[in-house]
């Protein structure tokens, strides 16, 4: 039951892990690409400023999801049955 606590924290986590990686694969393509001097440099440009976004403003969620995930379920599982549904009609 604890594990379901923090289940949603877990898969943002890696979430914003693997899309991290993914843009981290992307930047290195667009840079290689703008080096050769492919012709859709705007495209490449808008690229490496997405993955810049990317890192600045999702990447570092994952300090909070880790921080969640660590608090554990505890304070959810102290409640009891009757007070976590209670906003149920």
């Amino acid at each position: 039951a604890h594990a379901g606590c923090v289940s949603a924290n877990y898969l943002q986590l890696w979430g914003n892990l693997v899309g991290g990686w993914l843009m981290a694969k992307s930047l290195i393509v667009a840079h290689h690409q703008l080096d050769q001097g492919v012709a859709e440099s705007d495209y490449l440009e808008a690229k490496l400023v997405t993955c810049v976004f990317y890192a600045h403003h999702i990447l570092v969620r994952t300090h909070t999801c880790l921080t969640s995930i660590r608090a554990g379920g505890d304070a959810t599982m102290s409640l009891t049955e009757q007070q976590f549904f209670s906003h149920v009609n």
